[in-house]
């Protein structure tokens, strides 16, 4: 048994769609209208594992179809765009880097995205009458053979890496990414090491909120509840910053010494005087560099965010 789940870029969310849903969810897109021109199917194991999705974009020129499902023991991603049985034609649209490119044959009509997403909804399988190229030419452009020989860099929620193959530059053995080992983990990623010798094989950068925020269905269900504390606390840290000299109180001492201090019924970090609060910030996972930039009256914080030091050239003892 598994669930369909729809998602829409205009924020609705359908949990156990039925395929009436779906076809209604496709005409229901509008790439003329403001966050209402993709939506994405996804389906998920009993067990709330990511199966597969496949998603549709509207365009001014008609639609984009990409599906994605996982092929284990296979070399290729998986992940396929649908087109016309018919010429490539020329690139209709291209990324910013030109990695990512559309041709003319993969601009579709309306009725053929319901045909593509009706059977893969029914059989869980790529439509035989479209032609599939595997967007792993585009992620993979610049690497010989469609293989990677040194470390690589992928994302680790929007990247399929999983399936795609991996040579160990120290001894050689040659794996699936999901045969590779948890290495070293980092602020913005970890490393998959070589199940043999432990060499780093591969760089799993983590997405961003923004990133992530567009895609909510590379997100299994089991990390969605741990995204949502992490959007929650990227909007309260972006609230709090400091942006101007007039968000900071008046302070007529001379010297003035600074306290570092954390506030355990807030959770938040603090700058301070002996009796006043004059700047807090939610405390996070080893981001304490800022504050110290932030008490450090001659470089950093306080210039960057107020463009002049916010208590003139009084001299600031900062402690810990």
């Amino acid at each position: 048994m598994s669930d369909w789940n729809l998602t829409f870029e205009r924020g609705e969310s359908v949990t156990n769609a039925e395929l009436p849903s779906v076809l209604a969810g496709i005409a229901s897109l509008d790439a003329n209208s403001p966050k209402n021109d993709w939506m994405t199917l996804g389906k998920y194991s009993a067990d709330a594992e990511h199966l597969g999705f496949a998603q549709t974009a509207a365009t001014p020129d008609g639609y984009i179809v990409e599906i994605r499902i996982e092929t284990p023991g296979s070399s290729d991603f998986g992940f396929w765009k649908a087109g016309r049985q018919e010429p490539q034609g020329a690139v209709v649209y291209q990324s910013k880097e030109g990695r990512f490119k559309t041709f003319t044959n993969e601009v579709l009509r309306l009725a053929e995205v319901t045909a593509i997403l009706e059977h893969f909804y029914r059989h869980f399988q790529l439509h035989s009458d479209f032609t599939w190229r595997s967007i792993l030419d585009d992620l993979l452009e610049s690497v010989p053979d469609k293989s990677v020989s040194e470390m690589a860099t992928l994302r680790y929620h929007l990247d399929p890496w999983k399936t795609t193959r991996f040579s160990c530059a120290k001894c050689g053995g040659d794996y699936l990414g999901s045969e590779l080992v948890d290495g070293e983990m980092f602020e913005d990623g970890i490393e998959r090491d070589c199940p043999k010798c432990h060499e780093p094989v591969l760089f799993l950068v983590f997405e961003s909120v923004d990133e992530l925020a567009d895609h909510p269905e590379a997100l299994a269900p089991s990390e969605r509840e741990n995204f949502a504390r992490r959007s929650d606390f990227v909007s309260r840290w972006r609230a709090g910053l400091l942006k101007s000299p007039e968000q900071l109180p008046e302070l007529s001492e001379d010297p003035i010494t600074l306290f570092w201090d954390a506030d355990p019924d807030t959770d938040e970090i603090t700058i301070r005087t002996e009796d006043r609060v004059i700047w807090r910030q939610p405390l996070g996972y080893e981001h304490y560099d800022y504050f110290v930039d932030a008490l450090n009256p001659k470089v950093k914080i306080w210039p960057r965010a107020c463009g002049r030091h916010p208590y003139g050239t009084r001299r600031v003892l900062p402690l810990g």
